[in-house]
């Protein structure tokens, strides 16, 4: 009974957390929208947040996830402290680098007033290198079963970036005193994370261990850097067989329902802590149980999204983007290999070269299968290579652990609420789009 309880304990905090980071960014563009900042203010904004994206989340997501394999169950190790050295390498190199390709990022990206992108970018930079390597805090939380200062720590640091990037512009300051604030609350972070480190680690270089974390870390980063690829493969494929309007209506609807995501995302690390800890038989009925628990929420929820959101896009945006939910019902599909949870065993066992080499398969299925789609059903065609792609990939990794571990099927998910809650999902998509929108 304990350790029930101690498995539903440890995997809610973490989704919670995301969640309060997600609901941070989300309020914060919704301020900015309505008055805080002019469009063109906004694009600079979104300009300035997708080349630290391009640049940077694809290491950091990698080095962490390295880490959730590496970190050892002894606690007072050199790991913690090793982990945020090599963030904050790489993440000075990085800056470094952008801070020299500064004047090409004006002319890529178009961007009208280039004194102000100049001011905001240098602040940015240092928001970004005293930032990166403060992922240790929340995960080193996670993985420890320290829920408590987990949510606390999240909710006080993503209330406190919400306000600063708001309530300055609110009392008649400006952006550039919003990302000054922001680089201090950085700082501000950069110290929790040397007070945990101090108490919670050995302050020592440990070369073998870097080179492991590293080992464990190039194929994840590599995985995530190609998946992201794909998404902009699929946008230069409508770009070069649309006009403009069909683009943006195409890349509005291009994306996963972010509760989803999240919650998804959440389960899969914490999943791979916990067969860290405990192996792979010790938890394929808490796999089982949680899957379910969440399929219960996501799959209704998915099955009621693919009937209100051809109605809602319009009505949030114009009658232009009525394709965008058209799209975007298509990517509700991705559910149904969220759903399914291969990578957090391979995770959790430290195998993360094969999700490498299932994230190269993924990239060439997507490519192809969008073309060939494209030919047949237009632009749809292109997020249902998406699906297929993604399906693929969970699928050869699905049956690579079963094989490799000598598992049952059921060991990923919940393969009957799985099963059930995917037939109800692509049942609900097909009556909507065959039979309820000809009368909508």
């Amino acid at each position: 009974m304990k350790s029930t309880e101690f498995a539903v304990s440890l995997i809610s905090p973490w989704q919670i957390f995301q969640i309060i980071r997600f609901s941070s960014v989300i309020g914060t563009n919704i301020l900015f929208t309505k008055g805080l900042l002019e469009t063109s203010a906004i694009g600079i904004y979104e300009s300035i947040l997708l080349i630290a994206a391009i640049s940077s989340s694809f290491w950091v997501s990698g080095i962490m996830q390295g880490l959730l394999s590496t970190f050892p169950k002894n606690e007072k190790s050199p790991a913690l402290f090793n982990s945020f050295i090599l963030l904050s390498i790489f993440g000075m190199f990085v800056a470094l680098v952008l801070y020299s390709m500064q004047e090409h990022f004006i002319t890529w990206f178009n961007i009208s007033n280039a004194t102000l992108f100049d001011k905001l970018f240098i602040w940015y930079l240092l928001f970004t290198t005293f930032n990166n390597p403060t992922y240790v805090n929340e995960y080193f939380w996670m993985m420890t079963n320290r829920n408590k200062p987990l949510l606390l720590y999240g909710s006080f640091v993503y209330f406190l970036q919400f306000a600063v990037l708001t309530l300055p512009l609110a009392t008649g300051f400006t952006l550039l005193q919003s990302f000054q604030f922001l680089a201090i609350l950085a700082l501000c972070k950069w110290t929790i994370s040397w007070i945990i480190i101090y108490r919670h680690s050995q302050v020592i270089i440990d070369p073998n261990f870097i080179h492991i974390l590293i080992s464990k870390s190039i194929p994840l980063a590599t995985a995530t850097l190609i998946s992201g690829y794909a998404q902009y493969i699929d946008a230069w494929i409508v770009k070069n067989h649309f006009d403009e309007a069909t683009f943006a209506a195409f890349m509005y609807g291009a994306r996963e329902f972010p509760l989803s995501l999240i919650m998804a995302n959440a389960l899969s690390e914490t999943l791979a802590n916990r067969i860290r800890i405990s192996g792979i038989q010790e938890n394929l009925s808490f796999i089982g149980m949680e899957t379910k628990k969440l399929g219960r929420i996501i799959f209704p929820l998915t099955c009621l999204l693919i009937i209100v959101m051809p109605v809602l896009f319009p009505l949030i945006y114009n009658e232009d983007f009525a394709l965008s939910a058209s799209i975007f019902n298509i990517y509700l599909l991705l559910i149904i290999p969220r759903l399914l949870f291969p990578q957090s065993i391979l995770l959790g066992t430290g195998n993360n070269r094969i999700i490498l080499w299932s994230a190269i398969i993924e990239l060439g299925i997507n490519v192809i299968s969008s073309l060939l789609l494209l030919n047949l059903m237009g632009i749809e065609g292109i997020a249902w290579g998406t699906i297929i792609a993604y399906l693929a990939d969970k699928i050869f990794l699905w049956f690579y652990v079963c094989k490799k571990f000598q598992l049952p099927a059921k060991s990923v998910t919940h393969l009957k609420l799985w099963i059930t809650g995917s037939l109800s999902v692509i049942g609900f998509y097909i009556v909507y789009h065959q039979v309820l929108s000809t009368f909508l």
